[in-house]
């Protein structure tokens, strides 16, 4: 087996000694925002104007998780689902953000989602926040009639779906 050149080895070990301790600890936006957040003073747009750029390039789950937490705790109830979705797909095991993910569930009244979601209250939180009341608008259209003229997949493989009232039913491409 080949030996690595001793000059990138060096430069490799060098990046990583610099690299782990600007990612093992938060920086002074994000304190400086999670002091905005806990406070009673601070108004819950300001605490999330300070979120904003402590978060605006952050590739941590846990960051993203607490930011979609301010944007609910503002009542900005679409853009916190948006931003807690971005971080269960980066991680959707890590302990914070299903926490944030079940207080958001529970403002949205969701208690039941919420149980199921349960972790403990990240240790820079100490105590949950009270959050208003979130609400989702339902999309528009008539979900009932849409899934209604779907068909299930029989033996034979998909069956041809029906056409929407008003349009004529879709036709099979002939097979070269």
């Amino acid at each position: 087996m080949k030996r690595p050149h001793p000059i990138a080895s060096a430069f490799f070990l060098t990046a990583l000694l610099f690299a782990a301790p600007l990612s093992a600890a938060p920086g002074k936006k994000l304190f400086s925002a999670r002091e905005a957040i806990r406070s009673p003073v601070v108004t819950p747009l300001d605490a999330l104007d300070k979120y904003l750029s402590a978060a605006r390039t952050a590739a941590d789950a846990a960051v993203m998780g607490e930011y979609a937490y301010a944007l609910a705790r503002a009542g900005l109830a679409e853009a916190a689902f948006y931003n807690i979705d971005r971080a269960l797909i980066t991680e959707h095991l890590d302990p914070a953000v299903r926490f944030y993910l079940a207080e958001l569930l529970n403002a949205a009244g969701l208690a039941d989602a919420s149980a199921e979601q349960g972790a403990p209250v990240p240790a820079w939180l100490g105590a949950p926040l009270k959050l208003p009341a979130l609400a989702l608008p339902v999309p528009g259209g008539d979900f009932d009639d849409a899934s209604a003229a779907t068909k299930p997949p029989t033996a034979a493989g998909w069956t041809t779906p029906t056409a929407p009232p008003g349009r004529p039913a879709p036709t099979a491409a002939p097979r070269a």
